[in-house]
């Protein structure tokens, strides 16, 4: 029998006026639940306060979840813990999951992946789950870590890197993700896997075949659009924003930086037809998102 560690600091969840919930949010500050598993010998996730020479801090407040908050990841490891989104109903429309991480292990060698169960039974890599629409700086099919004998993340991030997954009205009414960790039998002190403010954001009964989502209110027109879209959103403090256009296979084909004003200009001149995702965000949070469509 599988025992876990189970961390639970209380976490308000509301539904607002839109329709969508408000995120579920995993910063190892406030924390909902995260489960490590006690059953595996060894595991070394760990949540604290990062000691090492390159996982010196958090990227949120004080504390991350990474393999050991002090010392180098061992030989011979497998380690795991779970999180899950709350049980809510069954064809809710759009989940986005996010999170930051830092890793450094023995490139193709040493990493970790990531799982997805529907079921809590049965397990999948992220990446072969029909469900998932949108991936952004994830691993790909090529990146296999031969101690996991699967694809994961690699190397060396050297920075914190954002990581974004969308689910288009996925099976379930809980969605499970677990993050594994493995080295193999040789030792190359290095700092292992670092994790920090993951969250899940969905909306209910939307999901990216239907009319565009917010988190705040926004307007973009026309839509379909042959030329040019304007983007409009509440920006009275001049907060620079970026936007990111995503095309149907989860590629991000136009990234624009520092928007300043109240509105964007999204030219589509050159963009072929198709149907888009575009995600506004601050450097803390994202503003909008939705569906663009190309039609001429």
């Amino acid at each position: 029998m599988r025992h876990y560690i189970s961390i639970i600091v209380f976490l308000s969840i509301s539904l607002n006026s839109s329709g969508q919930y408000t995120p579920l949010t995993f910063n190892f500050d406030t924390i909902e639940k995260v489960y490590i598993d006690t059953s595996i010998n060894g595991n070394i996730w760990q949540i604290g306060r990062p000691q090492k020479t390159i996982f010196n801090s958090a990227f949120n407040g004080q504390r991350a979840i990474l393999t050991d908050t002090i010392n180098f990841y061992p030989n011979n490891n497998l380690s795991e813990f779970i999180i899950k989104t709350p049980t809510y109903m069954s064809n809710w429309g759009g989940i986005e999951f996010y999170f930051r991480h830092k890793f450094d292990t023995d490139t193709l060698i040493d990493g970790g992946t990531i799982e997805v169960s529907y079921d809590g039974i049965n397990w999948e890599n992220i990446l072969t789950s029909p469900a998932l629409f949108i991936r952004n700086n994830s691993f790909s099919m090529n990146d296999t870590v031969s101690s996991l004998n699967e694809p994961g993340f690699s190397g060396q991030s050297k920075n914190w890197k954002e990581v974004h997954y969308f689910w288009n009205y996925p099976p379930t009414d809980t969605i499970r993700v677990k993050f594994k960790f493995a080295s193999d039998n040789t030792d190359n002190n290095r700092e292992g896997w670092m994790i920090d403010s993951l969250y899940f954001e969905y909306n209910l009964g939307i999901g990216i075949a239907e009319n565009n989502f917010s988190l705040d209110n926004f307007v973009l027109y026309p839509n379909p659009s042959a030329d040019n879209s304007t983007l409009l959103f509440n920006n009275k403090n001049s907060t620079a924003h970026e936007l990111t256009l995503i095309n149907s296979t989860g590629q991000a084909i136009s990234t624009i930086n520092n928007i300043t004003a109240d509105h964007f200009v999204i030219n589509n001149k050159n963009i072929p037809n198709g149907i888009y995702f575009f995600i506004l965000k601050t450097t803390d949070k994202k503003v909008a998102s939705g569906k663009l469509i190309i039609e001429r």
